[in-house]
């Protein structure tokens, strides 16, 4: 059940990067530093929620090593609240070309697929 979720937000959100990738940038240029916190926290959230599900569930090392993977990324995403990094974070992400942008819709979509076909 929690597979078909992650892979549904995933695909959703790998639609939305990949046919409109420069209205999602010119979105979170507008947003206060604040807002993009929340923002890039909860996305943080979301891909650690999705990587420790992964790795709880299925069995051998490459789900195991994505299941650290996630862990640590859980303590990365409460780091960056509070973390100066941020604002360069946030001056790097206002200069990726909407090419990349593209790309990585269509490798959000990959892991939306993947998770709703790949059953325990």
């Amino acid at each position: 059940m929690l597979n078909n979720i992650f892979g549904t937000v995933w695909i959703l959100v790998g639609l939305l990067v990949l046919l409109r990738p420069t209205s999602l940038q010119n979105r979170l240029r507008r947003k206060s530093g604040r807002a993009l916190r929340g923002v890039l926290f909860a996305a943080g959230l979301f891909l650690s929620g999705t990587l420790i599900s992964f790795g709880w569930r299925y069995e051998g090392g490459i789900p195991k090593l994505l299941l650290v993977i996630g862990i640590i990324g859980l303590f990365k995403a409460l780091m960056m609240l509070r973390g100066k990094g941020m604002e360069a974070l946030l001056a790097l992400s206002a200069k990726i070309p909407p090419l990349v942008l593209r790309i990585g819709g269509a490798c959000y979509m990959a892991i939306g697929i993947y998770l709703l076909w790949f059953k325990p």
